[in-house]
């Protein structure tokens, strides 16, 4: 019995903490990672900030959601008939209801994000092109005026296009806030379910 109820404590702060970690990503995360967008230049160092955010949300969710929702299966399955009370069941429906929405809304969205944010880890096209310049002039003795030239129309075409990814990766990351906002309460409906359950059998 003693043991059943630490794998119910257990399982039911699993869930609570994947319930706090989706909850702060939307109300907090996910605000402060675009009013950081917003105030810099999404050069490497914010790709692997947002990138970083965006998986360590994932993971633990699905680890805390999974831990969860197995030790209260478990311990239904292992508990005498006068003990398997049936909130241990629907607390653990939570983990296949998340999942099948993060499935179908998040992890899209998510994974497109992150493409995005990796699509210029050795750097852009325009700056790839800008090193060819460079190089092409010191082999074939080309006017420097000419190169100046080209890489100053370069960087208008690269500032415009920081510009353009800078605005869909902040509305990208906005809407999954929203997304994250309804993961929330899925997930946060089984812990509670869990939470009163298990304060039902103390009290």
């Amino acid at each position: 019995m003693k043991c059943s109820n630490i794998t119910k404590i257990v399982g039911t702060g699993s869930l609570g903490i994947a319930t706090g970690v989706l909850g702060y990503a939307c109300l907090r995360g996910i605000d402060n990672l675009v009013t950081l967008i917003d105030n810099n230049k999404l050069d490497q160092r914010m790709r692997r900030l947002v990138g970083r955010v965006l998986r360590s949300t994932r993971y633990i969710v699905a680890i805390c959601m999974t831990t969860g929702s197995y030790l209260l299966v478990e311990t239904f399955r292992r508990s005498p008939a006068s003990a398997r009370h049936l909130y241990l069941i629907y607390a653990s429906l939570g983990l296949p209801t998340l999942a099948l929405y993060y499935g179908w809304n998040v992890w899209p969205l998510e994974t497109t994000i992150l493409k995005k944010l990796s699509r210029s880890q050795n750097g852009s096209p325009l700056q790839q092109k800008k090193q060819d310049i460079t190089e092409r002039s010191s082999l074939d003795g080309s006017a420097y005026v000419s190169v100046e030239g080209e890489l100053m129309e370069d960087n208008v075409e690269d500032e415009v296009e920081w510009a353009i990814e800078r605005n869909q990766v902040r509305n990208s990351l906005t809407k999954l806030g929203k997304l994250y906002a309804k993961g929330t309460l899925l997930s946060g409906l089984s812990f509670c379910l869990a939470l009163v359950g298990i304060l039902g059998e103390v009290l």
